[in-house]
């Protein structure tokens, strides 16, 4: 699928990949814009965040080609400009990224930074067919800061402000008190990382695909 139109791959001249739709159902993520990352040459995604809601990634094809706040690719679902972070991959029939300015001259100014055609399914005469897929994972942090307890925290102030020709902030007896656990209330040593997240969180997906002679269209719900 190339700009506003087909074309015969022996034709095409412009640099254009594609992607099987089964290759974006395959992975775990909530968003399209993670599964893209190793998928294709010259598409580099980056995600900044793991906060749910906000773990989309951010996607260059062959890096930034334009100046300005608008760097990102151009997304097209079916001729329109949209999100890849509010389809289903389910949902797609196609998936072609333009990279080059000879695939993406038609879409001028627009299509500096390449452009992603995505065509979406379409309903089939025939008999009702129900397709329902269900998945479950869990996601787990690579790696973790290491904090220091109270004590050796103020200890470290007491060591700073020395340097700095300032007098301790926290005297010997509170960091002793804080160390032994004298008063875990008034000399509190808690590792908030541990007592408030766990250690693995649950992400889960369904998806049901109804296609039918009496409704053509293609109708997806996603959880």
């Amino acid at each position: 699928m190339v700009g506003y139109g087909t074309q015969r791959k022996a034709s095409v001249i412009g640099a254009i990949s594609t992607i099987k739709p089964e290759v974006l159902q395959s992975n775990q993520t909530r968003s399209i814009t993670n599964s893209l990352a190793g998928q294709v040459a010259g598409v580099i995604a980056v995600q900044r965040s793991g906060e749910p809601g906000y773990d989309n990634s951010d996607f260059w094809i062959r890096g930034m080609n334009s100046f300005g706040a608008n760097t990102t690719p151009l997304v097209l679902i079916d001729g329109i400009e949209r999100s890849l972070d509010n389809i289903s991959p389910e949902e797609i029939e196609s998936f072609s990224i333009l990279k080059d300015a000879t695939a993406t001259a038609v879409y001028g100014v627009r299509g500096a930074n390449g452009v992603i055609l995505v065509q979406t399914k379409r309903g089939k005469q025939g008999k009702p067919r129900f397709t329902v897929k269900a998945d479950y994972g869990l996601s787990q942090p690579t790696t973790l800061p290491e904090f220091v307890g109270s004590a050796k925290y103020m200890e470290t102030i007491n060591i700073a402000n020395a340097y700095s020709g300032l007098s301790p902030l926290f005297s010997e007896e509170r960091i002793h008190r804080t160390r032994i656990g004298y008063d875990p209330d008034l000399y509190a040593d808690v590792d908030w990382m541990d007592a408030v997240t766990t250690p693995f969180s649950g992400n889960g997906r369904l998806s049901m695909d109804v296609k039918s002679k009496r409704c053509p269209g293609n109708h997806s719900a996603g959880v």
